[in-house]
């Protein structure tokens, strides 16, 4: 059998022909990827508004979703202080549906017995406890439920201080487990009054409370 010189097979290499046609071939792909014109992003949109203030009306509305079911929201409003009733609706399937929560007073939907009607505020802790909290300018009646608000247990007390305004809360982990819900709000006129004040009656403070206290 004759066998092909050294110089007659270094002309062709099957395996140095593969690698060279490979390479070429990834080149060729890299090429014709930067060169593609990249897709465009969808635009940012809304989804279908749905109405969430069914039997109330109100305003500065509020938001919060339980994050131990993200189907599960809550969302409140006042109505006013002369009628002493504010409202808090849940959702159940992720938004799509409000209703009042189970313990919303028949036919008129007013949540706890405490006062209320001004400003509101709801918020859901690392456990999925409910607490709400209602302006009554004098001061702010605070509740919680541990049952998603079908129940709610409230006090017309909530903060030591007297002429308060706006609040809001956040959450450290479950209050009612070793963790604190804070509750932050507007004083009226508690600071001494400044120079050249056109009422010269004082200056609006931000307090914060903690509860439980340490």
């Amino acid at each position: 059998m004759k066998k092909n010189s050294t110089s007659q097979s270094g002309l062709f290499n099957p395996r140095a022909f593969v690698a060279f046609t490979l390479c070429c071939v990834g080149v060729l792909l890299a090429a014709a990827s930067f060169a593609a014109p990249k897709p465009k992003s969808a635009p940012l949109t809304f989804g279908h508004p749905i109405i969430s203030g069914i039997g109330g009306v109100g305003f500065e509305q509020g938001l919060r979703v339980d994050t131990t079911n993200p189907n599960r929201l809550y969302t409140s409003v006042p109505g006013s202080l002369s009628s002493d009733t504010s409202w808090v609706w849940h959702s159940l399937d992720g938004g799509k549906t409000f209703k009042w929560v189970v313990a919303a007073t028949a036919l008129e939907g007013k949540y706890t017995t405490c006062a209320g009607g001004g400003d509101t505020e709801t918020g859901v802790d690392s456990a999925g406890h409910l607490y709400f909290a209602d302006l009554t300018l004098a001061n702010f009646s605070t509740s919680r439920s541990d049952d998603h608000g079908a129940s709610a247990t409230c006090s017309n007390a909530g903060v030591p201080d007297a002429v308060v305004d706006r609040q809001w809360y956040a959450f450290d982990g479950d209050p009612t487990n070793g963790g604190s819900i804070y509750l932050a709000n507007d004083e009226f006129a508690q600071a001494p009054a400044q120079c050249g004040s056109p009422t010269n009656f004082g200056q609006n403070i931000l307090v914060m409370y903690r509860s439980p206290l340490p």
